[in-house]
């Protein structure tokens, strides 16, 4: 069992990291009730958090979520969001990819996976 405090983070970042994918699943989660999963995985090295709703498919949302300004269709979001998400898990010297619902799935929603890396250890 590994701990979260041997993963490299910043309490102030992932505040709002966390923050900003739940506002995220809340606004444009399309379903009611809305549902987000939040799941762990390791693997050498680095730990991954995946955030995931059941708010339906977004087939009109674009390739590269998270590029700056990148939003749906029907978004009235900015486009910054996930951009911002991004940013700051690059930050940390992890990572976080975006995938979109799509209609063909048996459970579409929104999934978002933060990969952190392994804090070296000093002595």
């Amino acid at each position: 069992t590994r701990y979260w405090r041997d993963w490299s983070s910043d309490v102030c970042s992932s505040d709002l990291i966390l923050r900003n994918l739940l506002e995220t699943s809340v606004r444009h989660g399309r379903t009611d009730p809305l549902v987000v999963t939040l799941r762990s995985e390791t693997a050498p090295g680095i730990a991954r958090l995946i955030v995931r709703d059941n708010g339906g498919p977004s087939d009109g949302l674009p390739q590269e979520l998270g590029g700056l300004f990148a939003r749906g269709s029907v978004s009235t979001g900015a486009g910054v969001g996930l951009y911002l998400v991004r940013q700051l898990m690059q930050r940390m010297g992890g990572g976080a990819d975006f995938k979109p619902g799509r209609a063909a799935e048996p459970d579409p929603g929104f999934e978002a996976r933060l990969t952190f890396r392994e804090e070296p250890r000093n002595g």
